[in-house]
């Protein structure tokens, strides 16, 4: 008997995971918030930290044995892994980077949401929010979009396909209400990265090549950012 390209128990048990991570973080940040007024962006910034932390926190003790276990693997064939996910990598950033510039050229679609957020955040904290994009949420990131993924699919252009729409669609989701309809092709390059991450954890079976990535682009998007900021273009 053929075997089912897609699980839809394992895509709606990985849509679960994504609307609980949601749901949680949600109460957390309401309840942090209730403690003391949020009326400086630095305390946003704080609050965006310890959410994200105690959330990876949560999500690292449902993925601890799997995690333990890629972790073992990536130390002994990191070279390998981190060569099948540059590839990849590279080919995302570069359709991210010719994408952007289309949309933001041609196209006039502006900043996302998710984009002037963070600039916001990195002016209220530098380093508080640098730690949480550049450690706390690709390592959380990678445990909601690909590892609670995983089971879904052993056809790895299927699983990047539908775990990078879904990982581009949360990013520009808050950008969908403005009045600019052009909005959505910004799921072009927000899906172009997850797509590649996609790649990388499929191919190695192992999130951490993923990882490793992940955050190396959230690296380089925190400098570009600060530079901006700094050289006043931000």
């Amino acid at each position: 008997m053929k075997e089912k390209k897609i699980s839809f128990k394992y895509l709606g048990i990985g849509i679960l995971a994504i609307i609980s991570y949601f749901l949680f973080a949600n109460i957390l940040m309401y309840g942090i918030a209730t403690l003391k007024p949020a009326n400086t962006m630095n305390l946003v910034t704080i609050y965006y930290f310890i959410v994200y932390t105690l959330t990876l926190l949560v999500s690292f003790l449902i993925f601890k044995k799997q995690i333990i276990k890629d972790f073992k693997e990536f130390k002994k064939n990191y070279k390998k892994y981190i060569s099948i996910a540059f590839s990849y990598w590279i080919k995302g950033f570069f359709i991210m980077i010719v994408s952007n510039y289309i949309l933001n050229i041609i196209l006039k679609t502006g900043q996302s949401v998710n984009e002037m957020e963070n600039i916001a955040l990195i002016k209220g904290n530098i380093l508080v929010h640098s730690l949480t994009v550049i450690l706390i949420a690709p390592f959380l990131e990678e445990l909601i979009f690909r590892m609670s993924f995983n089971k879904m699919t052993k056809n790895k252009h299927i699983f990047a396909l539908i775990t990078g729409a879904i990982f581009g669609s949360i990013h520009i989701i808050t950008s969908l209400s403005l009045n600019n309809p052009l909005n959505i092709l910004l799921l072009i390059p927000y899906s172009a990265m997850g797509v590649a991450l996609g790649y990388a954890y499929k191919e190695t079976d192992n999130i951490f090549s993923s990882l490793s990535m992940h955050m190396i682009h959230n690296t380089l998007s925190i400098i570009i950012i600060i530079i901006g900021i700094k050289g006043g273009i931000i």
